[in-house]
């Protein structure tokens, strides 16, 4: 037990650690992230040569993924204050699905809602859930290729709303199916590994809890459980 209680300590301290160090580089980020847009935009007026520019752009996405990945990286660190509302889950996966139409329009992807025929009332913070189910419909987004569908239900079951999308993609390997959650783990180029542990660690706060199952070549099914406060 002493032996649990040392190491439980010792991870406590390294993630204070991580979590100081990661806001002590935000700063001087976030100032050459300003810096170079304003340079980008000097260049433009002064009709610097393309190749310039566009090694500028190169650097400033790089940038801007380190800052998001910062501030994911924090926010799992140090957790989510929540500031609950009970909210219609209907409503919000409407505000979240106009927010993607122009990301899935771009893929050629069609997004199908089955909305819940009764109300569900959900008691959560609207911008940690907001994001926490973003992440994943974005996950499937870019799972799924060009003409492929992408299918989301809202019903409940039992106590529980459940917010289930399933996806036409590549699927997830056997192998990496029980490491999707883990920080920094990923299979994307670009990916931080953080968007989805990010997604767990909202949900789970909001006592709450999301599985996942999938086969390679046939796509993915996601399933968000949220304790429901309708009346029915």
């Amino acid at each position: 037990m002493a032996e649990k209680e040392q190491f439980e300590e010792k991870l406590m301290f390294l993630s204070q650690i991580a979590g100081e160090l990661a806001h002590e580089l935000k700063n001087p980020l976030s100032t050459i992230g300003l810096n170079i847009q304003l340079l980008i935009e000097d260049c433009k007026e002064q009709q610097e040569s393309e190749k310039t520019i566009k090694r500028l752009d190169r650097i400033k996405l790089e940038v801007d993924r380190l800052d998001r990945l910062l501030n994911d990286f924090l926010k799992i660190i140090r957790g989510y204050k929540l500031e609950p509302v009970k909210i219609e889950l209907n409503h919000l996966i409407e505000e979240i699905l106009i927010f993607l139409e122009p990301e899935a329009t771009r893929k050629n992807i069609r997004i199908l809602p089955i909305y819940s025929k009764a109300k569900l009332i959900v008691n959560v913070d609207r911008n940690q859930m907001k994001q926490a189910i973003i992440n994943v419909i974005l996950n499937s987004i870019q799972a799924t290729h060009s003409n492929g569908d992408i299918f989301i239900k809202i019903y409940k079951r039992e106590k529980d709303a459940v917010i289930e999308i399933i996806d036409t993609g590549c699927g997830i390997k056997k192998e990496n199916l029980n490491k999707i959650f883990d920080p920094f783990f990923t299979t994307k180029e670009n990916g931080t590994g953080l968007g989805l542990a990010a997604t767990k660690r909202i949900i789970e706060e909001h006592a709450g809890s999301i599985k996942v199952f999938s086969e390679q070549g046939k796509g993915t099914q996601f399933l968000i459980f949220i304790k429901s406060h309708s009346g029915n």
